[in-house]
């Protein structure tokens, strides 16, 4: 929106290409406003995303020469579902990877409600996103308790995030679950480098799946945990366009998650790339 919080977002993020972002004069800059318990937890949020809206087939079909020289292409879920559906056909058509941030349960499923759902490559669900994914399948599986995490829970979200990966045909998922950690199911070996645009076409011959574990190690002094999960996606994401192992870029979420929550801001301004260290060892559990 031509408001002053759509001038902040331009003014402090000097280092991104905005040079795509569209102005409306009618429409006020989305806005997110959560509650905090004592401890840092959300309990709820409000927020006012009709300016998503905006984003259209028709202006998605505008940027299509923009979207198909990317070498990646990210989503949440605010916007609507003909929007995601003509992104996940674009992204398919030119052959780029698209990684889905469901950002509630509501809208976890519509990737894979989608005709193009065989365009997502990524998603990161949390728990609650990934009970709502699950619930898309047609043998409409067994679903554990997630209000406990133990070995025996991480074993069965991994079968079931498998199940997912062979229905929809993605190639990874980054289960995000809190101080429990981060369980990352997908095609291919651990130590396969992660789909990238050069190595995307090559997915559909990767007829093994594997699952890694990567247990929590919560933040001290938490001072909200908003913000955390995207945190953990961005710096996941910036790994794997680095070309990291898995466990690096797992690492570098993590480090960055934890930066968030020591925070009232959603994204620290401490937040820069010398704040992570990339090669950062983590203890991991094969699942399978």
């Amino acid at each position: 929106g031509a408001d002053n919080p759509g001038a902040s977002i331009l003014r402090d993020n000097k280092h991104i290409d905005t040079s795509l972002v569209k102005i409306l004069d009618s429409h006020a800059t989305a806005t997110y406003t959560v509650i905090l318990d004592r401890l840092g937890e959300c309990i709820f949020g409000v927020g006012d995303m009709e300016i998503h809206n905006k984003i259209s087939r028709e202006y998605l079909l505008s940027l299509e020469d923009d979207i198909s020289q990317s070498s990646f292409v990210v989503s949440d879920g605010n916007i609507s579902e003909n929007a995601l559906d003509t992104l996940l056909e674009l992204c398919g058509r030119s052959g780029v990877p698209l990684f889905y941030e469901p950002t509630c349960m509501s809208k976890a499923q519509r990737p894979l409600l989608s005709k193009h759902s065989g365009s997502l490559t990524y998603t990161s669900p949390n728990l609650n996103e990934l009970v709502s994914m699950l619930e898309t399948l047609p043998d409409k599986p067994t679903i554990p308790d997630i209000s406990h995490i133990d070995i025996d829970t991480i074993n069965a979200l991994a079968r079931l995030s498998v199940r997912l990966l062979e229905e929809y045909g993605m190639s990874v998922i980054l289960l995000t679950m809190s101080k429990d950690g981060v369980l990352l199911s997908r095609r291919g070996s651990p130590d396969t480098p992660l789909p990238t645009r050069s190595t995307l076409a090559s997915k559909t011959t990767l007829d093994r799946y594997s699952s890694v574990y990567y247990p929590g190690n919560p933040a001290s002094n938490v001072v909200s945990v908003s913000g955390a999960g995207d945190c953990l996606t961005a710096g996941f994401i910036a790994g794997l366009l680095q070309g990291l192992h898995q466990d690096h870029c797992v690492a570098a979420g993590m480090q960055a998650a934890r930066l968030s929550c020591n925070v009232s801001d959603a994204v620290p301004s401490i937040l820069e790339t010398n704040k992570i260290n990339w090669n950062q060892k983590i203890e991991s559990v094969i699942i399978m």
